[in-house]
């Protein structure tokens, strides 16, 4: 090539499907908060002719961010039967409890995780934006899953988007919660930028934030589970945060009672759009339906979940179904399969 002269030079980065099924999983504890999985080189140009004395080799530096996708989807439930007539319950959850089996099957090329959620909101497309809601769903864990006491209950909110964000700290998800019937919030589970909301300044570490609405102090926070790239955020909460604990009505049945929630989803960057979605309730000590499960499907693997429903607190807290949630799936809607309750 002559002096000063410039030429286009194509190069080409590959990557096999085994090291992408190899890949660990999108996980933001698997990577780590505020992480996201890179490969780093440098494409090396050396002189081939020309005076050695004057060969200067040239370095570009690159980054690939790869990512391994998993298709686990949701089937169609089995017939569902009665599980425990309330005659013979003794779990003190009311009303007779019917169960189905969920198939699940993964056809992607990298392993995903299927976790279970209760499904409460569902939102239509509004204009694809990374905060723009599609649905809303609670899991139901153990409180020691959290780290308080067997008494307690673990909540995690998922909120499912139709949009993907590079890094969710551009977004704000405000989960108003009312704990006693009266329309107003007393809480608000705040997922948001965990630096901006302590220090003032963004890190990209996206948290879960636990504050009394009326006071405004905050009551606990967590890490949430927010992948890079991805559409699907995951804010934990305790119930014992929220002031709710099991209530009895003295003869060994759980009260109807809950807490209802809506989301509103708010864009930081670029700013411009807030999604206010619609409202669902639940009780976290007497759930309408089951969640919790989680599966882990290796590519090309298949599994099952039982689905059960509380028939009576269907229809005092109707849920939608169940969502299951793999966030090594694709982007949008592939990350929250939605199965509808029985009628």
């Amino acid at each position: 090539m002559a002096a000063v002269a410039t030429a286009d030079v194509q190069v080409s980065l590959t990557m096999s499907a085994a090291a992408f099924a190899a890949l660990p999983s999108d996980d933001t504890f698997s990577i780590g908060p505020g992480a996201v999985l890179t490969i780093r080189g440098n494409v090396v140009a050396t002189p081939a002719a020309g005076d050695p004395s004057d060969h200067q080799t040239l370095r570009v530096p690159f980054m690939f961010v790869p990512r391994g996708l998993s298709n686990v989807k949701p089937g169609t439930p089995g017939e569902f039967s009665n599980a425990t007539p309330q005659s013979s319950n003794v779990t003190g959850t009311p009303g007779n409890t019917i169960s189905a089996a969920l198939p699940l099957t993964n056809t992607g090329i990298h392993t995903g995780i299927a976790d279970l959620f209760t499904w409460g909101i569902s939102e239509p497309m509004d204009n694809g934006r990374p905060n723009d809601i599609r649905a809303v769903g609670v899991q139901v864990l153990p409180g020691t899953a959290l780290g308080s006491t067997a008494a307690d209950r673990g909540m995690v909110f998922v909120v499912n988007t139709w949009g993907q964000a590079a890094n969710q700290s551009v977004n704000e998800f405000d989960i108003n919660i009312d704990t006693n019937g009266d329309g107003v919030p007393d809480f608000v589970v705040v997922g948001a930028d965990l630096g901006r909301v302590l220090a003032g300044a963004t890190n990209g570490v996206f948290a879960s934030f636990t504050i009394n609405a009326h006071t405004h102090a905050l009551v606990d926070a967590f890490f949430a589970d927010a992948p890079m790239n991805g559409s699907t955020v995951e804010l934990p909460v305790l119930a014992s945060d929220l002031g709710l604990s099991e209530k009895t009505n003295g003869v060994g049945d759980v009260k109807r009672e809950g807490i209802t929630y809506r989301v509103v989803g708010r864009s930081l960057k670029p700013g411009g759009f807030t999604d206010v979605t619609g409202s669902a309730s639940i009780n976290p000590f007497s759930p309408s339906v089951s969640s919790g499960d989680s599966a882990t499907l290796g590519p090309g693997a298949a599994a099952s979940f039982t689905l059960t429903v509380d028939t009576d607190q269907q229809k005092a807290q109707p849920a939608l179904g169940w969502l299951v949630v793999s966030i090594d799936n694709a982007n949008g809607a592939a990350q929250a399969g939605e199965v509808a309750a029985p009628a």
